[in-house]
C-alpha cells in the first residue's frame, strides 16, 4: 500500500513539474512576444515616418525573404518579377527585400536586375534591409566532385556544417529570420528561396502574414531513397554510402528532420510551387494544398528570337553550383567528341558555351576545376565560358545556339529548359523532376526535346538533336516554343500570382459593380446560364418586353476551343479559342423579384435578343484579358467605362469553378463580369460599346433598342384558383 502510494505521489510530483516547465515557457514566450512586437512596432514606425503620406496612403509592407537577391539565378527573376507586378497593380504596397548583399548598394541591385533580366523596378516602393548573419545559412563546402585531391579534413575545414547540414543551415535561417524580422516588421512575411524553418517565427512571434515561393522542398523522398540505396551525390559523401551503419544513422536523421520540416511548412498561410515535382513532396511533407505558380520566363521576347541561322552551338544556363553537374555536361561532352571525331572540328565542329552567374569564391572554384577538367579531357577548344554575362549577351548565345543542355538531378523546375524553348534551342535535359513533369513533354502530340540520365544518354541524345533534319527540326523548335509560350510566359506567372495574393493585397476587395447593386462581394465565383436564343449579332436589334425594366452590362466574351471538365486554373486559357465583345442585357425589375423569392434568374437573363455580341476576337490578339478596357454609351453618353483588371474574379477562376460543376463544350461563351455604370436602356436608344487593348480598339458594337412585339407583360401568379396578371 505505501509502494503504490509512493508512486501516486512521484506521479503527481512529475505532473506538478511538467505543469510548471510548461507555465514556466509560456511565460517566456509570452513576454519574449511582447518584448520583440513593441520593439518591432518602434522601428516599424520610424520606417512609416519617413514615407510621403500625399503619395502613399495607408501603406502595407510585403517583406520578401531572400538573402541572395543579386545572384542573378532563376529564383531571382522569379522574385523580381512578382515585386513588379506588385508595384503595378498594388501602389500601397511597400516591397521590402531582406538580403544579405551588404557589400551592393540598391542601386546597383535595381540596375542588375535590369541588365539581367529587363525588369525594370520602381525605386519609391522597394526598400532594402541589409542583414549581416547570412552566414549563418551558407554552406562553404566544395564541390565533393572536384575534392579528389584534398582529404576529407581540408573539405570539412571549408564548410560551415560539415555534419547535419540541413538542420544547421536551418537553425542558421531562424537566426537570419530574425534578424530580418527584428530590423523591420512587415505586414506580410513571403519567403521566395525556401527557408521554412523561418515560418514559425514570423506567424507566432512576429505575427506576420506567410506566404510561400517554393523552388524545391529541402529534404525529399528522393534523397532518403538516394541515402537508401547508398548512392553517392553532392549531398550524400561516398563515406556514407559505402557503410550500413552511416547510412541508416543518416535514414533516421533524414526523417526526424523532414518531421520538423513539416511541422514549420505548416505556418504558411499561402503556398505557391514552381512545378508538379514540388507540389507532391511538399503537398506530402506539410499536409496542405499548395497551388502551382510555373515561374516566368520572357517567352515574348525570347520568341522574338529567329528560328533559322543557327550554328553549332550547344549552350549551358545555369548558376555554377554544385547539383547543376556542370561536369556531366563536360564528360558527355567529351563521349559525345570520342563517338563522333568529325564533331571536334571543321565543318561539322561543335562548341559548348557554359553561361552562368559567379556569385562567390566557391562558385569561382568550381569554375576553375572545371576548366581543368576540360584540358584532361583535350576539348578546351570545343568549350566557352560566359560568367555573369548580361542579358543581351544571353540572348545573343541562345540566338546562336542548336541545342540547349541541362543536366540538374530531379531540378525542381528548370526555367533555363524554358527559356532554350522559347528562344528556338532544343533542350536536352535530365530525365527527373520538372524538365521530365512539367516542361520536356509531348505539346500538340509532338516532342519539344529530349531527356537523358548519364553521361552515355546524354551523349546519344545530343547526337541525335544535331543530325536531324532541318525539317524535323524546326517542327520540334516550333512545338517546343508553343509550349513555353502558353504555359511559362510572364503574363500566366502574373495572372496566377495576383490570383493569391490580391486577397492580402487588395487595399479596398471590393467592387463597384456589387457595390452599386447592394451586393456582398461574393467570396467565389457564381454563375447563371442564358439561353442560346438571346444571341444577337450585329445587324438585329435589342427587343424590349413589354413589363420589363431592361439594364445594360457591358462584358469581355471567353470562347472555349475545346471540351473540358475540371479545367485546372493554370491550364484554363489552353481552352480558349478567342474571345468578344458582349452585352449582358437584364431585366432589372425581375431579377429583383427574383432575388427576394429566391427564384433563379434566368427569366431575367434569358429573353431574345438579351446577348448582344460583337466579332469574333483571335486569342492571340488579346495578349492579356486581364488589362482590357471596357467601355458603353447610350445615346452616345458615356455609361459603362472599365478595365477587366478590376474583375471580382479572373478568367481561369471562373473556369476553373464552371467547369467543375458542368463539363464546357466548344463554342460555349462565358461573360466574365461587367464594370460599375449599369443603367436602363428604352426604346428609342442606341446602345454602342468597345474593346480595347491599350490604345488598340478591337471591336466596335452598335445596336438600336425597339419595343417587342407581344411576349412578357409583367409577372403572373396564382391566386384563388385563377391566374391573375399584376
Amino acid at each position: 500500500m505505501a509502494e503504490t502510494l509512493n508512486i501516486s505521489n512521484a506521479l503527481k510530483i512529475l505532473i506538478l513539474l511538467n505543469v510548471g516547465v510548461l507555465t514556466a515557457l509560456y511565460f517566456i514566450y509570452v513576454n519574449l512576444k511582447r518584448r520583440v512586437l513593441i520593439r518591432s512596432f518602434r522601428k516599424r514606425k520610424d520606417f512609416l515616418d519617413t514615407i510621403d503620406s500625399n503619395k502613399i496612403k495607408n501603406p502595407l509592407l510585403l517583406g520578401f525573404f531572400h538573402p541572395y537577391c543579386n545572384a542573378g539565378g532563376g529564383g531571382e527573376r522569379v522574385l523580381w518579377t512578382t515585386i513588379r507586378i506588385i508595384q503595378e497593380k498594388y501602389p500601397h504596397v511597400i516591397c521590402v527585400v531582406y538580403t544579405g548583399d551588404s557589400q551592393v548598394t540598391k542601386e546597383d541591385m535595381l540596375n542588375r536586375a535590369e541588365t539581367r533580366f529587363s525588369i525594370k523596378l520602381n525605386s519609391d516602393t522597394i526598400k532594402f534591409v541589409f542583414l549581416n548573419k547570412r552566414h549563418w545559412v551558407e554552406d562553404k563546402r566544395y564541390d565533393l566532385y572536384f575534392a579528389l585531391n584534398s582529404s576529407s579534413n581540408d573539405s570539412d575545414a571549408l564548410c560551415r556544417y560539415p555534419r547535419f547540414t540541413l538542420l544547421g543551415q536551418s537553425i542558421g535561417s531562424i537566426i537570419l529570420g530574425y534578424e530580418a524580422l527584428d530590423k523591420l516588421k512587415p505586414d506580410i512575411f513571403f519567403d521566395t528561396m525556401g527557408y521554412a524553418f523561418t515560418y514559425p517565427l514570423a506567424k507566432k512571434i512576429f505575427g506576420c502574414t506567410v506566404a510561400a515561393y517554393v523552388h524545391y522542398p529541402t529534404i525529399s523522398s528522393d534523397m532518403l531513397k538516394r541515402v537508401h540505396e547508398r548512392r553517392p551525390g553532392y549531398n550524400n559523401q561516398g563515406f556514407i554510402a559505402q557503410s550500413i551503419i552511416f547510412s541508416s544513422a543518416k535514414i533516421i536523421y533524414y526523417r526526424m528532420f523532414a518531421w520538423l520540416y513539416s511541422l514549420a511548412g505548416s505556418y504558411a498561410e499561402i503556398i505557391m510551387v514552381n512545378s508538379t515535382w514540388t507540389k507532391g513532396h511538399i503537398d506530402t511533407l506539410w499536409g496542405v494544398e499548395s497551388k502551382i505558380v510555373y515561374p516566368p520566363c520572357d517567352t515574348s521576347e525570347l520568341s522574338k528570337i529567329p528560328l533559322n541561322g543557327r550554328s553549332r552551338v550547344i549552350v549551358s544556363v545555369a548558376q555554377f553550383r554544385p547539383e547543376k553537374d556542370h561536369q556531366l555536361q563536360i564528360q558527355a561532352l567529351s563521349k559525345l567528341l570520342i563517338n563522333h571525331p568529325e564533331l571536334r572540328d571543321g565543318p561539322e565542329k561543335i562548341k559548348l558555351v557554359l553561361i552562368g552567374s559567379c556569385r562567390n569564391e566557391e562558385d569561382q572554384s568550381r569554375i576553375d576545376q572545371l576548366r581543368k577538367l576540360c584540358e584532361q579531357l583535350d576539348i578546351v577548344s570545343n568549350t566557352e565560358f560566359a560568367i555573369n554575362a548580361s542579358f543581351p549577351v544571353l540572348v545573343s548565345w541562345l540566338s546562336k545556339a542548336k541545342i540547349g543542355l541541362h543536366t540538374m538531378w530531379n531540378e525542381h523546375f528548370g526555367i533555363g529548359v524554358v527559356e532554350y524553348m522559347a528562344s528556338g534551342v532544343i533542350p536536352v535535359a535530365h530525365d527527373s523532376g520538372g524538365p521530365k513533369m512539367d516542361i520536356v513533354i509531348p505539346y500538340n502530340n509532338q516532342m519539344t526535346g529530349f531527356l537523358a540520365n548519364d553521361i552515355d544518354s546524354f551523349s546519344s541524345e545530343l547526337y541525335k538533336a544535331l543530325t536531324m533534319s532541318e525539317e524535323d527540326f524546326r517542327e520540334i523548335q516550333e512545338n517546343a516554343r508553343e509550349h513555353a509560350k502558353s504555359h511559362f510566359s510572364e503574363f500566366v506567372f502574373q495572372d496566377s500570382v495576383l490570383k493569391l495574393l490580391d486577397p492580402i493585397l487588395n487595399e479596398e476587395n471590393g467592387h463597384e459593380h456589387a457595390k452599386e447593386l447592394g451586393n456582398a462581394v461574393p467570396k467565389q465565383p457564381f454563375f447563371f446560364l442564358k439561353p442560346t436564343t438571346s444571341y444577337l449579332t450585329q445587324g438585329g436589334s435589342i427587343e424590349i418586353p413589354k413589363g420589363a425594366t431592361v439594364h445594360h452590362e457591358v462584358e469581355l466574351g471567353v470562347i472555349i476551343g475545346k471540351p473540358g471538365r475540371d479545367i485546372r486554373y493554370e491550364n484554363a486559357f489552353n481552352y480558349i479559342v478567342g474571345y468578344v465583345l458582349g452585352i449582358d442585357m437584364t431585366a432589372r425589375n425581375i431579377q429583383d423579384e427574383a432575388k427576394k423569392k429566391g427564384l433563379p434568374w434566368c427569366a431575367a437573363k434569358g429573353f431574345d435578343t438579351f446577348t448582344p455580341v460583337g466579332e469574333f476576337i483571335p486569342k492571340d490578339k488579346i495578349a492579356n484579358p486581364a488589362d482590357v478596357h471596357l467601355w458603353l454609351k447610350v445615346n452616345d453618353i458615356m455609361k459603362q467605362s472599365g478595365n477587366t483588371k478590376n474583375m471580382i474574379f479572373d478568367i481561369p477562376s471562373l473556369l476553373e469553378h464552371i467547369s467543375s460543376i458542368m463539363k464546357l463544350e466548344e463554342g460555349d461563351l462565358v461573360l466574365t463580369g461587367t464594370p460599375s455604370g449599369v443603367g436602363p436602356v428604352n426604346a428609342g436608344d442606341i446602345v454602342t460599346a468597345g474593346l480595347k487593348v491599350g490604345h488598340k480598339n478591337l471591336s466596335t458594337v452598335e445596336f438600336p433598342v425597339i419595343t417587342r412585339r407581344g411576349g412578357y407583360h409583367g409577372s403572373v401568379q396564382i391566386k384563388e384558383g385563377r391566374i391573375k396578371e399584376s
